[in-house]
């Protein structure tokens, strides 16, 4: 008999996503392998909609009670995480977690951070697993091996809709020396203004899996997708919009698995640094996608598996 699982989480237009795009990669790999797996949570995004309906086995809004062998929580709302307590019955609930996860419950965590959890943590509750190895990490196709230069670009900025923070590095890229190399910059928000000849503006999608396979760098926000960008040994410059994204920035930025963006500062100057080291400098690139393959691997939705077969078996 398969083992039923439940994912609870949701996706705003703003925030959200990439809890929920997560959880699908655990689900198809739980599927495979002979579970059943559902989402319950409300997903505004059309194109992220469309994703869960290839990936779990159900997909609803979480109103109704339901029995199911094993809840996920993967939410940093309370609230929804309280609802998801009330609505599922299960025989095992776990909670996928970080440094800005309400806890709740001493449900056992998941930690899906680079480091450890803290000593509180710890006290609180029991720790499934924890780090990199556990990153359900998606495995993208590529038209392009490993260029010694730059030449396609994919900018995202994650499910922020602030456009203001790439005005610095529009500007840049209008320099002489990046005239030639175009960026395919993926957004939640269509800039009003017009774009710089050699930038194309898309809407934040499926289309982005396309695009990224004819590209040979990334810029991206330091969120859950830049962990795809890195596994898949793109060089990368990364930056972070909120403060659930410093820990990632600082951690890949320290470890050399990305270059630091630093758009807030207001300086062209380092920008245009910062570029010239990504997209012009074959040392720099070749040493980023090394560092990068050497630490992140696609097994974490295979260790995750094996911890939930743990707890049902006989």
């Amino acid at each position: 008999m398969s083992i039923s699982i439940v994912f609870v989480a949701y996706a705003s237009l703003t925030a959200g996503a990439g809890h929920v795009r997560r959880s699908s990669v655990l689900a198809r790999h739980l599927i495979s392998v002979g579970f059943k797996a559902h989402l319950r949570g409300n997903v505004e995004l059309d194109w992220l909609v469309r994703e869960c309906e290839e990936s779990f086995d159900s997909v609803s809004n979480l109103s109704e009670t339901e029995f199911f062998d094993v809840l996920v929580i993967d939410t940093y709302d309370p609230i929804l995480i309280q609802r998801a307590t009330e609505k599922i019955k299960s025989k095992f609930t776990i909670q996928i977690a970080d440094g800005f996860t309400p806890l709740i419950e001493p449900f056992p965590l998941l930690w899906l951070e680079p480091i450890p959890p803290s000593d509180e943590v710890l006290k609180f509750t029991e720790v499934l697993g924890f780090g990199i190895s556990y990153f359900p990490l998606r495995k993208f196709k590529r038209s392009l091996g490993f260029s010694r230069v730059g030449k396609e670009v994919l900018v995202t900025s994650g499910g922020t809709s602030d456009l203001e923070t790439f005005n610095l590095l529009m500007v840049a890229s209008q320099s002489l020396e990046f005239r030639e190399i175009h960026f395919n910059f993926f957004t939640n928000k269509h800039p009003e203004k017009n774009m710089p000849l050699n930038w194309t503006v898309f809407e934040t999608g499926q289309e982005m899996e396309l695009v990224l396979a004819e590209c040979d760098t990334v810029i991206s926000a330091a969120g859950t997708s830049m962990w795809d960008f890195l596994a898949n040994e793109f060089p990368l410059a990364a930056f972070k919009y909120s403060d659930n994204q410093k820990m990632n920035f600082e951690y890949v930025v320290d470890n050399k698995l990305a270059l630091p963006f630093d758009f807030r500062n207001g300086n062209i100057k380092d920008v245009s640094l910062v570029l010239e080291s990504l997209l012009l400098s074959s040392t720099s690139r070749e040493s980023l996608t090394k560092l990068s393959s050497s630490i992140l691997d696609f097994e974490g939705p295979g260790r995750f598996s094996k911890i939930i077969q743990s707890r049902f078996a006989p």
